[in-house]
This record gives C-alpha cells, sequence and structure tokens, in this order.
C-alpha cells in the first residue's frame, strides 16, 4: 500500500481520534475545517486586494509621469528619473521640472560660461565652482567638472543644493529659488535693491 492509500484507509480513525479527544462532533470538526477554509481565502482575497490597489496606484503614476515626459517633450525615463530624484529629497516634482525646463531645456549638455571664469552645466545648470564643494559635502571621490554631464549625478547635486537652500529659507520658494538662480550672496543684494525676494526667476519658475 502507497503511503497516499495509507493516509485515505486512516482518515477515519483520525477523526474518530479526535472526537474522542477534544470530545467534539464529527460535525463540529467538519464545521471548524470549514471555517478556516473560509478565513484562509478571506487572507488571500486580502492580499490580492492589496496587490491590486499597488497595482492601480503603480499605472497612475506611469500616466502622469508619461503626461509630464509629454508636456516638456522628455522620454518617461527620464520623467521616471527626475520623479525619483524628488521624492528622494523631499522636493516638488512640478517646481523641479519647471526649473530644469527654464535651466536647460532639460538638455544634459547644456553649458553656460560666467563673467567670473565659472560654468554652469547640465540639467540643473549646476555651477562648477559651488559643484567641488557640493563634492565634499556629499563625499563624491574623483570629482571633476565632466561628471556634471551625466544626468543622474547632476540631478543628486543639484536638488541637494536646492534642498539646502530650501530648508536654509524655511520653505519659502522665491527665496530658495532667487538664491539658487543668484546665490545667497545674491539674494540679499536683490532684497535690498528692490526689498522684495520674488524675483523674475522665480515667479517664473512657479509659474508651472
Amino acid at each position: 500500500m502507497n503511503k497516499k492509500r495509507w493516509l485515505v484507509s486512516i482518515g477515519p480513525v483520525i477523526i474518530a481520534t479526535a472526537i474522542l479527544l477534544t470530545g467534539c462532533t464529527e460535525e463540529k470538526i467538519e464545521t471548524t475545517a470549514q471555517q478556516l477554509r473560509y478565513e484562509k481565502l478571506e487572507a488571500s482575497l486580502n492580499e490580492l486586494e492589496q496587490q491590486l490597489d499597488r497595482t492601480l496606484e503603480l499605472l497612475k503614476l506611469l500616466d502622469y509621469l508619461q503626461k509630464t515626459a509629454d508636456r516638456y517633450n522628455i522620454d518617461l525615463q527620464t520623467a521616471a528619473l527626475i520623479y525619483r530624484k524628488s521624492q528622494k529629497y523631499g522636493l516638488d516634482f512640478e517646481i523641479v521640472c519647471s526649473l530644469i525646463q527654464w535651466e536647460s531645456g532639460f538638455n544634459p549638455y547644456a553649458l553656460n560660461h560666467n563673467s567670473n571664469n565659472t560654468c554652469d552645466i547640465g540639467l540643473m545648470q549646476v555651477n562648477s565652482r559651488t559643484a567641488f564643494w557640493l563634492a565634499q559635502k556629499m563625499k563624491i571621490k574623483n570629482f571633476n567638472e565632466g561628471m556634471l554631464y551625466n544626468p543622474e549625478l547632476n540631478l543628486e547635486m543639484g536638488l541637494f543644493y536646492l534642498k539646502g537652500l530650501f530648508e536654509r529659507y524655511d520653505h519659502d520658494w522665491h527665496k530658495t529659488l532667487t538664491a539658487y538662480n543668484r546665490g545667497p550672496g545674491g539674494l540679499l543684494e536683490y532684497h535690498r535693491t528692490t526689498n522684495s525676494y520674488q524675483s523674475r526667476y522665480s515667479s517664473r519658475i512657479l509659474s508651472y
């Protein structure tokens, strides 16, 4: 007799033994077994429902990112990268996209030479002089200017700097963006001149 047939043959014995040991009737045992099957089924359905909710959220996010990509005429992968980095630094994705559009037009090879012999490079137009200071703070080894043409690293450094300004200026976007454009010293000079922290630059970025 094989194992399966043996288990089938002693099934009634097991049920009878359970009845004797527990004082339960065969009907109660069957009811309990049925209840356990229902509970297991309910747990499986709950897990499936949670998975479905997560899938729907991902599809909504994908649709949102695709619309953003279409709006700025960029690929979905770039939109997803910017979204992920914005989330990492707790910054508004829409504002970050607007800033990048204004700074570089989403061109990772954008280069602008300044009158102080520095240059602004890449997606977020990170200043070459500021970049070396950022590299030290972020512990980026063997940093050089050419690394700013890497979109992911450029975003990391630009958003790290933007996040620092955002916290420094108490989450005031006009101060933050004006400082990003002019530098902290330039922000103070602009305020002394205009008695305002709201610049044409910050207004354009926030008008997305």
